[in-house]
């Protein structure tokens, strides 16, 4: 039962945030072309885990995708959190955890292993721009109707998932060492955690269209009175 869990979160979690992001494809911008990037790219992942490299030790697209993922993140908060976070702070987090992806591959989790410290030290580093997002927004008070701003959804999904992920990323490799069941119930909440985030990017990429398609309609003179 779990393994068919899985196999649909591998499968199937992110069809609707890619087909709901490809519909609203022409909106996705100052930074959410990033989001949508991430999407694309955990449903290569998610392809390549399940149809091409199955069976077989796969764990070295782990260190491929944990950078990858983190750059594609600031790359979204780059804009999320611009006039409040400096860009040249950010590219200097990106270089520094690429920098250590590296030096745990080389030294201390080899490339068929898996990578366990970057994954939970990027889920804090996300972490913490939500948070700084939060704090972004309640000083510049700029959101007027929270439940009708697509970045109040996507951010909220980030803090749910990478901050409830933390502790599932950092204690995996010991978990799993102590009992093989307690690792995969572990292992349930984390990927039910995924699939909650991955459908709120969907209603994010709604909200950016619907958004974006009642802007252009206010401005339009034939919709005026």
């Amino acid at each position: 039962m779990l393994k068919l869990y899985l196999n649909f979160i591998n499968n199937f979690s992110t069809i609707a945030p890619l087909v709901l992001g490809l519909l609203n494809l022409k909106y996705l911008r100052d930074g959410w072309q990033w989001v949508f990037g991430f999407v694309v790219f955990g449903f290569i992942i998610s392809m390549l885990i399940e149809h091409v490299f199955a069976g077989v030790n796969n764990l070295f697209l782990m260190h491929l995708y944990v950078p990858l993922k983190f750059i594609l993140f600031t790359g979204a908060y780059r804009h999320f959190l611009k006039g409040f976070v400096s860009t040249r702070i950010l590219v200097w987090v990106v270089v520094l955890f690429i920098g250590y992806n590296i030096f745990n591959t080389m030294f201390i989790q080899s490339i068929t292993e898996y990578n366990s410290y970057p994954r939970a030290l990027g889920s804090f580093l996300i972490s913490i721009y939500a948070i700084l997002w939060y704090l972004k927004t309640l000083t510049n008070m700029e959101i007027r109707r929270m439940r009708d701003e697509p970045v109040v959804w996507f951010n909220t999904g980030v803090l749910i998932y990478f901050a409830g992920s933390f502790f599932v990323f950092i204690l995996s490799n010991q978990v799993l060492f102590q009992s093989v069941e307690l690792s995969k119930q572990v292992w349930l909440i984390s990927s039910t955690l995924m699939v909650i985030f991955y459908q709120i990017i969907a209603y994010s990429f709604f909200l950016v269209g619907k958004n974006a398609k009642s802007k252009a309609a206010g401005s339009n003179p034939a919709f005026r009175m």
